[in-house]
This record gives structure tokens, sequence and C-alpha cells, in this order.
């Protein structure tokens, strides 16, 4: 009797589960992960590149377009299968540097947010900016260089003692022989050009015949110098902060502005005399100056800092090797860093063709839209001719 109860309560329970099953009852009972739809990231896309050509001067290139990481590391930029820094990133636009390549290239946008490349709607022109320029040969030691009026270069090397010319073409002769080691040199009026030794004599190289000859004493040694508009050469240098104006009569006067430190160079733009000092005892220890020229006699206003080296971040640490200024007042920094240029312009610092320039800039000297450099790192091309896409000052001494 009781096994028929129990026969008879089991399937009592399969009829009530049938009728549950065929009266559509649901149970609550949790879908699986892998049937749930996962939310793809948007792709990426590049509308445009500005500017739409990297022409000298560009240092910096912005990609717009949709979809970028916010990230800055999550977004990797190619030009060509190069792998390019980027400075800034917004999920609609991203700064990067000028690579270090020329031609027409493609460029893409891998962003670790999504599943798809992105790249431009057309290929990017990059144009040359840094050329070798007049090599020079191996274990030779380059310490100056001047430009003339027609754009030839002259080279003043210390090991051998020889003068060099360049034309613009790059074409190399050997002009002339130096008996000390040339600190500067500058072209003058009469189409000479002036040379310092860190002497108390200024000397003159005349291009025509070859030959060095002595040109004015002053009473302390100067090793650095450029021309003003009237025509009076400012030199200065050596050991010493003396600021002489030197006239087209050859009478000289020594400026005291900058006596507390060591004047390590001198360029004039645009009415006034910039100087480098170095060795300052009190702050700025390193800095850029500049005086305005008053008048033909010589006559300066106060001096003004235009730069202050100590707050240059990595570069306050590099050797201070020249410096160069635009007509625009914008200024270059020879240094010896790895990427050994820097540049300020309107108080913004930032590295001038980053990547690109060998390390070791020696001396600057401006020509044109051209920077000229030696580069004592490379002794297969020891003189580069950069394109800033930028004009230099008018060379005064060179009416």
């Amino acid at each position: 009797m009781e096994r028929k109860s129990t026969i008879k309560g089991v399937l009592l329970s399969l009829c009530c589960l049938m009728l549950l099953v065929s009266t559509g009852c649901e149970f609550d009972v949790a879908t699986p992960k892998y049937y749930d739809q996962t939310a793809q990231p948007a792709t990426p896309s590049i509308t445009q590149l500005v500017p739409e050509r990297a022409t000298p001067g560009v240092n910096m290139i912005t990609i717009q377009g949709q979809n970028f990481s916010s990230a800055l590391g999550k977004n990797k930029v190619y030009f060509g299968n190069a792998e390019v820094d980027v400075l800034t990133a917004t999920p609609t636009a991203l700064v990067v540097r000028r690579p270090n390549m020329t031609g027409t290239l493609t460029v893409k946008v891998v962003s670790y947010d999504a599943l798809l490349v992105a790249s431009a709607p057309s290929p990017y022109t990059i144009d040359t900016v840094l050329t070798k320029f007049g090599s020079f040969l191996e274990g030779a030691v380059e310490t100056a260089l001047a430009v003339d009026k027609d754009g030839n270069i002259y080279v003043f090397q210390d090991t051998p003692p020889n003068i060099y010319k360049v034309t613009p073409a790059g074409d190399r002769t050997k002009v002339g022989t130096v008996d000390k080691t040339i600190s500067d040199a500058v072209a003058a009026p009469d189409g000479q050009i002036v040379i310092f030794g860190k002497s108390l004599t200024i000397q003159k190289f005349n291009p025509e015949d070859g030959k060095v000859s002595d040109w004015v004493k002053l009473t302390k040694q100067s090793a650095y110098g450029d021309f003003d508009q009237y025509g009076n050469l400012w030199a200065g240098g050596a050991s010493n902060g003396d600021l002489w104006c030197v006239k087209t009569d050859l009478t000289k006067a020594a400026s005291t502005q900058y006596k507390q430190g060591q004047i390590a160079e001198i360029r004039v733009v645009n009415g006034y005399v910039y100087a480098a000092i170095i060795n300052v005892p009190t702050a700025p220890a390193s800095a850029i100056y500049r005086s305005k020229i008053v008048d033909a006699s010589g006559a300066l206003e106060a001096k003004e800092l235009v730069f202050d080296r100590t707050q240059a971040g990595a570069y306050a640490t590099a050797a201070f090797k020249d410096f160069a200024v635009s007509v625009n007042g914008d200024l270059y920094l020879a240094t010896n860093a790895a990427d050994p240029i820097l540049m300020v312009k309107s108080g913004v610092q930032d590295i001038l063709y980053k990547g690109i320039i060998p390390t070791s800039a020696e001396k600057i000297m401006w020509y044109g839209n051209y920077l000229y450099m030696l580069n004592l790192a490379d002794a297969q091309g020891n003189l580069y001719r950069i394109n800033i896409g930028e004009a230099g000052p008018p060379y005064l001494g060179v009416k």
C-alpha cells in the first residue's frame, strides 16, 4: 500500500512539472556572459594633417581626426614604418614631432582602445632640412666660420691651421692658413674677414690673396665680435667682460656693462648688441643680454636680460657653444647636447628638429634661411646647412 502511494506521488510531481512547462512558466536563470553584446570601441579616423606639408621651419605636426585615445601612451603614430614622438593627445588631435625622414609617406595612427588602424586620406610630404655641406678631412678640428655677402662660407681649422672657402654650391677650396686658433670670424664691410684669436690684436683675412694681417689692437683680449649698422665692430670675450666698440676710424672704447662675467659670444641684430655671458658670480650665472645701440658713437642703453640659461631645463647643464638671433628676435642656442640646438621663440623653449641634427654644435652662423653649423662629433661631415624656414638678420658687415 505504501509503495503505491510513493508511485502516485512521483507521477503527480511529473504531471505538475509538465503542466508548468506547457503553460510557458519561465525560470529566473542568468544568461551566460558569452551571449552578452560587447561594446566595440569607436574606430579612429584621420581627417587631415596640419600643416599640409612639413616644410622647413615646421617643428611639430598636428594630426586631426576622431576617436583617438586621450591617454598619451595609448596612441602610436607612424610615418612610413617609423614611429614618431607624440607630444599631446585628445580624442580629436595628436601633436607629434617632425620625424627624421624625408619624402612622401603614409601616416597611420594606432590607438590601443580600437581594433582598427587609422590611415591619413593621402600621403604626407616631408622636406629636407639638414644637408652635409663641404665635408672636411677626418681628424680635422674646425673652430670658426664666417659668411660673406655672396653666401660663401669661410671655415677656420685648428689642426691643420687651414682656411677653407665653401661656395653656396658646396665646392670647397683651401684659401689660406692661420698661425693661431681662431675663436670667431665675421665678414667686414671691405669684403675681408675679421678674425679673433683670444689675443689683444684683431686680424683680417683677405680672401683675394689669402693673407692675414693685423688690423687693430685692444688693451684687453677679445675672442668674439660682430658689426653694427654704422660699420662699428663690437668685440669682447676671452677671459673678461669688456665690450669694445671699434669705430670706422679705428678709435675704440670699452663698455663695462658686462664686466661681472665673461663674454662668450656677440651678435648684432636689429640695432641691438647681444652678448652671451658666462661665469657670472651672481644669478643668473649664464645668460644672454642685449643693449640697444644709441648712435654711431657706440653709446649703449642699459642692458636687458633676454634669456636666462639656468632656466633652460636639460640645456642648463649642457656646454654653451654659440648662439644666433633671427630677424624676428628668436634665439637659437648651440650646445653639446644630444639634440644640440635649443630655440626660444617668444619665451617658449623647444628643441630644433629633435633627432635630426647630430650632436654637439660647435658654431652656428646665419645666412638667409639657413643656419650653418660646425659639428665636431662627425668627422665626415663637419659643416652642416640647416634650413630654418625663417630669415636670419642681414649681415651688417657686408654692405
